[in-house]
């Protein structure tokens, strides 16, 4: 769909809005997350280096490594940084028909993806959970 994408250029914008601080404000949130997502996931494992690597030393793959609940949730969701992208291609003040099209084909596609079910949100929240009781350890140490 990307390499083939020609621009409708005879249909104009199907919306146009003057409050673009709204749209510039949801557009950086989107880039936020997207940069935020790049931190704190193994990024060179999504763009699969780490596979290659592991395939080039004989070694397991590294989702092998990880515990059943994650790799339940690595095995049905779609990429993190989806979301942020979604925002960045829906938050447009001036939309027109190709963007719209776009943006309709990457929000199915990342609707139809996400089948997270309750086992999956009780392992995130208790990541959640592990990650601010680490916090707060930190914090109090941070006090002495």
């Amino acid at each position: 769909m990307m390499t083939h994408w020609l621009p409708v250029a005879a249909a104009g914008p199907l919306w146009r809005s003057t409050s673009s601080l709204l749209f510039v404000c949801v557009h950086c949130i989107g880039w936020i997350a997207i940069v935020g997502t790049v931190l704190i996931v193994d990024y060179s494992e999504f763009l699969g280096l780490k596979q290659v690597y592991y395939y080039l030393i004989g070694q397991e793959s590294p989702i092998s490594k990880k515990s059943p609940s994650l790799q339940r949730l690595y095995s049905h969701m779609r990429h993190p940084l989806f979301t942020g992208l979604t925002l960045i291609l829906w938050c447009q003040p001036v939309m027109s028909f190709d963007r719209l099209l776009l943006a309709v084909v990457w929000t199915l596609y990342l609707a139809l993806g996400h089948n997270l079910d309750i086992r999956d949100y009780q392992y995130l929240k208790e990541q959640l959970q592990v990650k601010h009781q680490n916090l707060m350890y930190h914090k109090s140490f941070q006090t002495l």
